[in-house]
């Protein structure tokens, strides 16, 4: 029991240490890398910047999917976009998947002519909100990576609405694999086991695309000397802990209902936020990772 007291007080000392301390330390690369950046992330305060990125994000969702539905309704069933995103429950915590069916299903009961003003409205608050979203994004980026914002306010605001782009046209694309591909593969007549094969591999281009994705943010928003673009340690662990966290938050919301009685009709909305902040916070702790990998790569002596 003694030697246990002395393990685990040897290293709560070594989890208080600082960044200056733990480098003058004898331990393995990947335990100096990760006290490090568990260090980083509460010295720049990456919960607060994650949450600011949140409550865009939140803002610009219900108008996102009213777009996405708006433009989807044309060629796909609204009633299969429901049924599709229902199966993402597994995924996606069940309140939020419960909120996005019943926006759907609001919208679908429209009228054309409210469906196109709808989508002009939505269109437009969805590209003000999710840029201050992505500008909120990229600060969280210089953070991380220890470089100051030098770039011009027009070139920033264009970075802003490219990157607010990409990721609106991964939503588009992930909105056309989960409720495009079934659709295809009935009109198709596909046989079951090469269908089956299908729905499978859709999961797996969608997380592809998001470590695609999450690279390009890497690479484009923080505001520093650019080093090619490839995958990343700090991709793979953020779309890993993406992946970890949601189907965590999921499991945990979906046992312990408590958050209804708390915010009663906001519960859904709260548990929505939650999760945006779960994403956003992922996102930019994989920035750290890559920020303290960087910077140990630049101390190594040449040669």
């Amino acid at each position: 029991m003694r030697r246990i007291g002395t393990f685990f007080r040897h290293w709560i000392t070594i989890a208080r240490m600082s960044s200056g301390e733990l480098a003058a330390m004898t331990l393995p690369p990947w335990v100096l890398t990760a006290l490090h950046v568990r260090n980083e992330v509460k010295q720049d305060y990456i919960g607060l910047v994650a949450a600011g990125v949140a409550f865009y994000f939140l803002l610009a969702a219900f108008p996102a999917l009213a777009a996405a539905v708006s433009i989807f309704g044309l060629v796909v069933d609204p009633v299969l976009i429901t049924d599709q995103i229902n199966m993402m429950n597994h995924i996606l915590p069940g309140a939020v998947v419960e909120t996005l069916t019943q926006q759907i299903t609001h919208l679908t009961a429209s009228t054309d002519r409210s469906l196109s003003i709808s989508l002009a409205l939505s269109v437009l608050i969805t590209l003000y909100s999710a840029t201050r979203g992505t500008s909120a994004l990229i600060k969280g980026f210089n953070i991380a990576y220890n470089c100051a914002e030098t770039r011009g306010l027009i070139r920033l605001t264009l970075l802003s609405y490219g990157l607010t782009f990409l990721m609106l046209g991964y939503l588009l694309a992930s909105l056309l694999l989960v409720a495009g591909l079934p659709a295809a593969i009935q009109i198709l007549h596909v046989p079951d086991d090469i269908a089956d094969k299908l729905q499978w591999l859709r999961w797996a281009m969608l997380f592809g695309a998001a470590l695609i994705g999450l690279e390009v943010l890497y690479t484009f928003g923080p505001c520093r000397r650019r080093r090619g673009f490839g995958i990343s340690a700090g991709g793979i662990a953020a779309t890993a802990m993406w992946v970890a966290g949601s189907g965590a938050f999921s499991l945990f919301v979906s046992h312990f209902p408590s958050y209804n009685q708390t915010y009663g009709s906001l519960g859904a909305v709260a548990v929505l936020m939650i999760w945006f902040w779960v994403s956003a916070l992922t996102i930019l702790i994989g920035a750290e990772i890559n920020g303290a990998l960087e910077a140990r790569t630049t101390k190594k002596p040449s040669g």
